[in-house]
């Protein structure tokens, strides 16, 4: 399945001063390197004060899955003991450098109470949890789904309601890249070595 490139936007560097360069100009740039890099295309592929998290969507509320905004990206996932997912971004510079960099798809989806969501798939695994998270995404950008976890079968149920003709509200008009600077501005793109998690990973700290 062919993912829809977003338009790139090259930040307006004319100034009438020298303003200095906040973090989340620092984050955009580095997102629109990542949004253009060729290395992260695949071709097989509300409530704006909340944070936008990512992660799987709930398996008690329905959801959907914005039909254009999903686009693949390089990231490190750590696993802390005892802890939620932490998902970074990786720019183009840090992929050979990393270990442990994979190839996700970043689904924007929401949830019937307006709680918004980055669902990261991926891109490239074929087990049959990765592959049924795949098409229940696909499904979710036509039709309220649920997310259901079968341990047993090692795959994802989607429960649809084929009667919920609600239309979703995904927020704010935004572009893919003002979503992604929200959700991994503050830290979580990984662009040099002195980030903290190149740091620990390769025991610099």
């Amino acid at each position: 399945m062919q993912t829809q490139e977003p338009e790139t936007k090259t930040p307006d560097t004319t100034s009438s001063g020298d303003k200095p360069t906040t973090a989340t100009d620092k984050a955009s740039n580095l997102v629109n390197d990542i949004l253009a890099d060729a290395s992260a295309g695949d071709d097989e592929t509300s409530v704006d004060s909340e944070t936008l998290e990512v992660g799987r969507p709930s398996d008690s509320v329905a959801f959907r899955i914005h039909p254009t905004l999903f686009h693949d990206a390089n990231m490190f996932v750590k696993k802390p003991k005892g802890g939620s997912k932490e998902y970074y971004l990786v720019a183009p510079n840090m992929v050979s450098k990393m270990d442990g960099v994979k190839r996700y798809t970043l689904f924007y989806g929401v949830h019937r109470d307006g709680a918004r969501f980055l669902w990261a798939v991926s891109a490239v695994s074929t087990d049959l949890w990765s592959r049924t998270a795949r098409q229940i995404a696909i499904k979710a950008m036509k039709e309220w789904t649920r997310l259901v976890s079968d341990p047993v079968k090692g795959k994802y149920i989607g429960r649809t309601f084929p009667g919920l003709d609600e239309v979703p509200d995904f927020g704010p008009d935004k572009t893919l890249e003002e979503l992604w600077v929200e959700a991994f501005g503050d830290g979580h793109i990984i662009d040099s070595t002195d980030h903290p998690i190149y740091q620990e990973l390769f025991c610099k700290k």
